[in-house]
């Protein structure tokens, strides 16, 4: 809102979600907000109250109603009663018909997938064996913090391909989104394309969420809108098997009880792959249990959060398992959010998935985790097949080059 615009005149479309930045440590956040760190989790909702600013400032700037200014903040935790009651206003909302989802998954043709380097975010592109995009698993970009962490811009239009032009949208490929999560649904924001992204079908998880979300969520058509029901397992159409993951005590939170999604990438040799998004494999139901398991995406960016190397799926006896990471590093080498985590590498290699390096476990920031290479051999990860898919028809698409693959 502009510096002329009030609350009670102009209201948002809903309550604002609270970022954390580099420039506020966590203990400044709580200050700010009347808790202690560790008192505060998500689903809590606060009243912020803003003061007036440097009226200096906001003199200079009233000429320019949509530019920012610096204002103290104080917040006040509303309580658990009205927590919940507002979580239950704030959540995905929309019918599902199974039989229609499972319609379309199964005229889904999986043969291979596009893990791609976003940054510190998730995106995964089912394509067929000529490269012709299928779905979406997460549509995710970087936090603010985070940004730097995106692809270069192009040299020759000075735009970062996955906000402009945006993501490839061929073949009007539907999205299967893990959680409510930042850094796993913004394209359908801040990329140009985002309003015929959200015009798409939408499979998303049963889960509240904050004001943000929920303005990405009421931009999705309603016919378009189809929100899993916490009680159903999952849903199996053809080679895609989404599952309803669980959450399992520490692993508890968005992360762990979003959906989690399979694929069937060739049927002859029953050779699947497994999307886990940010859930802990123990909350994944029957993921021990997974035929053919062959590919895998390392879990929360390569989070050792929650990560119990028994729990996770072991690769097939006498197969190298074939792992690829996100994450996100800035111009600085600093690794977003610390991710990937050593422990989280060294149990992967114990359950058999990328002990022998970057022939079996590419990055998507680098040549594969912590390698550290200068400069930095970034770029999308093509999984499951080698066939490169070809032009859409869009300037610039960023999803149709890929310097790594993961056969």
């Amino acid at each position: 809102m502009g510096l002329k615009s009030t609350v009670r005149s102009q209201p948002p479309a809903s309550p604002a979600t609270l970022l954390v930045f580099e420039d506020a440590s966590p203990d400044d956040i709580a200050k700010n907000l009347s808790r202690d760190v560790d008192d505060i989790k998500e689903g809590d909702w606060y009243m912020i109250t803003l003061g007036k600013g440097n009226p200096a400032l906001r003199l200079r700037l009233r000429k320019s109603s949509s530019s920012p200014y610096k204002t103290k903040a104080c917040g006040k935790f509303l309580g658990i009663k009205k927590s919940r009651k507002l979580s239950r206003r704030f959540r995905a909302r929309g019918k599902i018909s199974v039989k229609a989802i499972m319609n379309m998954l199964a005229h889904m043709q999986c043969d291979e997938i596009g893990v791609m380097d976003v940054g510190a975010g998730g995106c995964n592109l089912v394509y067929n064996d000529n490269g012709v995009p299928q779905f979406y698993v997460d549509v995710g970009l970087p936090m603010f913090a985070n940004f730097n962490s995106m692809p270069p811009a192009n040299p020759v239009t000075g735009f970062v391909g996955i906000c402009n032009p945006g993501p490839c949208l061929a073949n009007n490929p539907p999205v299967i989104l893990t959680h409510w999560h930042w850094d796993h649904y913004t394209m359908a924001h801040f990329s140009n394309n985002a309003a015929a992204l959200r015009n798409r079908h939408w499979v998303v998880p049963n889960q509240a969420f904050g004001g943000f979300a929920n303005n990405v969520f009421s931009g999705i058509a309603p016919m378009n809108r189809h929100v899993m029901p916490g009680p159903l397992p999952g849903v199996l159409g053809g080679n895609v098997h989404v599952i309803q993951c669980v959450a399992l005590a520490p692993a508890v939170g968005f992360n762990n009880t979003g959906l989690a999604v399979v694929v069937n990438v060739d049927n002859i040799n029953n050779r699947r792959a497994l999307l886990p998004g940010d859930a802990a494999f123990q909350c994944i139901p029957g993921v021990g249990a997974i035929a053919g398991l062959r590919w895998i995406t390392a879990t929360h960016h390569g989070s050792d959060t929650n990560i119990i190397a028994a729990q996770i799926p072991a690769a097939p006896n006498a197969i190298i398992g074939k792992i690829a990471y996100s994450y996100g590093i800035r111009p600085n080498g600093v690794h977003c959010y610390g991710h990937p985590r050593a422990a989280a590498i060294n149990a992967y290699h114990a359950r058999g998935w990328g002990p022998r390096g970057a022939l079996d476990e590419p990055a998507t920031a680098e040549n594969r985790p912590n390698s550290g290479e200068n400069p930095r051999q970034r770029g999308n990860i093509l999984m499951c097949n080698n066939v490169i898919p070809p032009p859409c028809g869009v300037a610039n698409c960023p999803f149709h080059v890929f310097p790594k693959t993961l056969v």
